[in-house]
């Protein structure tokens, strides 16, 4: 009888404890915290736009933004704001219904699909306070101005000092002023006036510059890049005070160009993606995707009156579109090697375009053809501009930077320490700022070619800024290095204007061929162990081959067939 009361004195005190735990936890409160897409992107970008992304819309579902989310896939809606239950990104990934999701492989971790329960539970939240479901309410974007509408985050930094000379990757000259922005260490370096030694940092955590622009009425300071294979967008500051104002862009990979059109409403970007996206700035969502590069595209530019924009691939593909729309306009055939570098005249009629192949050429957007071509016989060019003055100034891998004129005649050229793998014109024409491989920068005249002084990028060891070529190879874009395709020598030379005078290129191309050589011989012994190691495994194999059929012959003769078996009664 003592155990029993035992027992239920025991029971009692467990239900009151029960009870008081639910009573407390009902009172606290136990709704689980608000997620964001930034949040939940991460886990989209792990295990889903490998497949269900931009370059490759399996099902027509692209996973990478949530534009995309929101459009659904080819079978309909995958989210329904608020019902988590009823929305196949959930119960796919939690197994739930079929197919499962990712294919072929075990599910996701819970807390990753919690993560994304949460996040359809509460209303599909892009930012804090504010879900895609409130955001699709028409309403027209609001003009972005200089002053953000966010508190933006910290304006300068202190400059961080590069361990070794560093090649040049971005480089930008303000138009309203003498400021020069250059790439620096996950930062951007902004020089307020020609030699200064003391320029101001503005951080860039996202990773490595690619491309810096400033913003045609100078206010503006955008750069791109990101980390390879990893994440990519362009970030636009405040340029009179280097304040972050916001960013365009969740890429799986680096932005390696980008440009803003004129009256700030449009950036569109690029890198290894093959893909131009078309962002608008008022409320940084994505309006156009465009598709028919073949490669990486490496440079891009808006036309003065926004009406067109120019994209150059690795490949050489050159291609032309109408800006608002992003309906293709034309597709430029003529490069062999990539088109490193686009630029507008003071209108839209005419085009230029520069790349691997040392050729510059003149496009007429009128007709979509060729005005002219010459060969700039400075290497393989990898930067170009068109200045006000309508002279065109190019710089490549032969260290040199020329000067043409309208008729693509020569005027002049000097020499860097390094290829020249970034310029940048003054607004007035008068002064160019190029950067080569080693890390020098530095302004010329254009209309002499002296020098009109140089920028300092702290550097711990300033003394092997001008190395050799082969001691900066290791800090050089490797998407800058693909050799042009191969032209007969009868058309560059024709080209250039030349007969009686070999390619400018041919040192870099024997190098280059050299290289190409001991990788093939070192592929054809891998291949040859490779044949080696199959035909020891294929005698193994016909030796086993033998083995089973004398084995399988013996069995035969000593085995009773069927048919001489006795028939049970």
């Amino acid at each position: 009888m003592k155990s029993l009361h035992a027992v239920f004195s025991s029971f009692s005190r467990l239900t009151i404890a029960l009870w008081a735990s639910v009573t407390l936890g009902q009172s606290g409160d136990t709704s689980p915290a608000v997620v964001t897409y930034d949040q939940v992107q991460p886990v989209f970008k792990k295990h889903c736009v490998s497949c269900h992304g931009v370059e490759r819309e399996r099902g027509d579902l692209d996973l990478s933004s949530t534009t995309g989310i929101k459009a659904g896939s080819s079978s309909g809606p995958v989210v329904i704001p608020g019902k988590p239950e009823e929305s196949l990104l959930y119960s796919l990934s939690a197994h739930l219904e079929s197919p499962r999701m990712p294919p072929g492989k075990a599910k996701i971790p819970q807390r990753e699909i919690d993560l994304i329960r949460n996040w359809i539970e509460g209303g599909l939240r892009e930012k804090p306070g504010k879900s895609i479901a409130a955001a699709t309410t028409k309403t027209a974007p609001k003009p972005v101005s200089a002053t953000p509408t966010a508190q933006p985050s910290a304006a300068s930094t202190a400059v961080r000092t590069l361990p070794r000379p560093t090649a040049i990757t971005a480089l930008a000259m303000s138009p309203k002023d003498a400021s020069v922005a250059v790439s620096g260490l996950r930062e951007i370096l902004v020089f307020p006036r020609e030699g200064s030694k003391d320029p101001t940092g503005i951080a860039f955590p996202e990773g490595d510059l690619y491309a810096l622009r400033y913003s045609r009425d100078g206010e503006w300071l955008l750069a791109g890049g990101g980390i390879g294979a990893e994440s990519g967008k362009v970030v636009v500051f405040e340029a009179s005070t280097g304040r972050r104002l916001f960013d365009v862009g969740q890429e799986t990979d680096v932005v390696l160009t980008f440009d803003l059109s004129p009256d700030r409403s449009l950036i569109a970007l690029g890198g290894p993606g093959r893909t131009v996206k078309v962002y608008r700035t008022a409320d940084q969502q994505l309006v156009h995707t465009l598709r028919k590069h073949t490669d990486w595209i490496l440079s891009m530019a808006f036309s003065p009156d926004g009406l067109l924009l120019a994209s150059g691939d690795r490949f050489g593909g050159l291609q032309v579109w109408e800006a608002v729309t992003g309906k293709p306009f034309y597709s430029l055939r003529g490069h062999t090697g990539a088109v490193n570098a686009i630029a507008w005249g003071s209108t839209s009629d005419q085009l230029l375009s520069a790349g691997q192949d040392g050729i510059m050429r003149l496009w007429d957007m009128h007709q979509g053809s060729p005005l002219k071509s010459w060969n700039a016989e400075v290497g393989g060019i990898v930067c170009a501009e068109w200045t006000q003055a309508s002279e065109f100034v190019a710089g490549g891998r032969e260290k040199q930077v020329a000067v043409f004129d309208a008729d693509g005649k020569r005027l002049r050229n000097w020499t860097m320490p390094d290829e020249v793998v970034e310029l940048a014109v003054s607004f007035d024409g008068a002064r160019v700022i190029t950067g080569d491989a080693a890390g020098n920068l530095a302004a010329h005249l254009i209309a002499s070619g002296e020098s009109a002084g140089s920028y300092i990028i702290p550097v711990s060891n300033p003394n092997s800024r001008t190395q050799s070529k082969n001691a900066v190879a290791t800090v050089q874009p490797s998407f800058l290095t693909r050799k042009p395709r191969s032209r007969p020598t009868e058309l560059a030379a024709t080209e250039s204007g030349s007969t009686n005078s070999p390619s400018t290129e041919s040192s870099p191309v024997r190098s280059s061929g050299e290289m190409r050589l001991q990788e093939a011989r070192e592929a054809l012994l891998s291949t040859e162990a490779a044949v080696r190691a199959t035909e020891e495994s294929l005698a193994k194999l016909k030796a086993s081959a033998a083995a089973l059929r004398r084995i399988i012959g013996s069995q035969e003769e000593t085995v009773p067939k069927a048919s001489e078996t006795p028939q049970s009664k």
